[in-house]
């Protein structure tokens, strides 16, 4: 069997990078290709072709139909050899592109799709609401948990990260990890941060959205100089220092107004951390199995209750340890490599 991954190798996201490692080590007979450019330009013949963010073919935000419709005709030609298309749903719809664009775009793809693989079961109920039921009865769809993030290290202590910081011991901190998109989110952030029920408190706000005009980037960094609970990053951050925000933090807040998935549920889950976050989609759907607080987005007392409950956890039991225990039994990459697998088997054309 061999399968294309269709993403970019030279900024592999963890879960992709995770989930083409174990799947080759368990391939019997086959391989695991990965790439763009490999799917524009290789004339190779290949058994699967999976996409994972269909917008990264066009750079994430480079959209035209002119490029829709070579895209269009690229899967035909691999179709036409014999390949199965599978579908990772990792969202709706791009984040970067208009609602509309977004979604014919994904329609395009998802109609030419033999397979579609959701990371939890909600995601189909939404999936239907928004592709249409026809698009479900009459296309394979399975449900293949996120794998646990556990190729991150775990090679720094509290104190050593609360010193990196400038950190009290006796501050209670706050991260809100992810990227931030847009204003309603760092409004999310900083309204959870007030809401927090404890006079020493603090906020790591790992890729703070600073602005990209001089003087709207000077009135942001003057506002969060005027406090020192706020600890506002911008930028990518390395690999090596994701352990640092993680041990240097009491609780999680995953930042989102409306979402499908989020790998940072995981990170949480990884790091032993008392993970709160929006009560919708995947996200929603594991922090209510797990028993870890969520909010309604839009509506403060819920925030507030969920971020002071996920406090109450974090000091009063060991939610977070319980998070690690239950992600590492039910989301090893091994189980989810082997599943992944097995339904590629089972659409392979013959």
């Amino acid at each position: 069997m061999k399968i294309l991954v269709v993403t970019d190798k030279k900024y592999l996201n963890p879960y992709t990078c995770e989930l083409m490692n174990h799947m080759s080590e368990r391939l019997n007979n086959g391989k695991v290709v990965v790439g763009i450019s490999e799917f524009w330009n290789s004339d190779a013949t290949f058994d699967i072709i999976h996409f994972q963010w269909i917008e990264e073919l066009f750079d994430w935000d480079d959209y035209n139909m002119e490029k829709v419709v070579s895209l269009l005709e690229r899967i035909d030609h691999f179709k036409n050899r014999g390949a199965s298309v599978v579908c990772t749903i990792h969202n709706l719809y791009p984040h970067k592109l208009l609602l509309e664009q977004g979604c014919e775009m994904y329609m395009k793809v998802f109609q030419k799709t033999d397979l579609f693989v959701h990371l939890g079961k909600i995601s189909k109920k939404i999936f239907a609401e928004v592709y249409g039921g026809e698009l479900v009865k009459s296309k394979r769809h399975v449900v293949i948990p996120h794998g646990l993030y556990d190729s991150f290290e775990k090679n720094v202590d509290r104190n050593s990260a609360r010193s990196y910081f400038g950190i009290n011991e006796k501050d209670f901190v706050l991260l809100a990890f992810g990227r931030i998109r847009n204003f309603e989110e760092e409004r999310l952030i900083f309204d959870a941060f007030r809401a927090l029920k404890t006079k020493r408190k603090k906020v790591i706000i790992p890729w703070y959205n600073f602005s990209n005009q001089r003087l709207g980037r000077l009135i942001q960094k003057v506002r969060l100089g005027f406090t020192k609970k706020v600890i506002a990053k911008s930028g990518y951050i390395k690999k090596k220092m994701v352990p640092y925000y993680f041990a240097a933090s009491d609780i999680v807040l995953i930042p989102r107004i409306n979402i499908l998935n989020s790998g940072n549920l995981f990170l949480g889950f990884f790091y032993e951390k008392v993970v709160t976050g929006p009560g919708t989609g995947v996200v929603g759907e594991i922090l209510k199995e797990t028993g870890n607080p969520y909010f309604i987005p839009g509506d403060k007392r819920s925030l507030s209750l969920a971020i002071n409950n996920a406090k109450k956890l974090a000091e009063s039991s060991n939610k977070g340890h319980e998070n690690f225990l239950y992600a590492n039994e039910r989301f090893n990459w091994g189980i989810i490599s082997e599943m992944h697998i097995k339904e590629y088997e089972s659409i392979i054309k013959t």
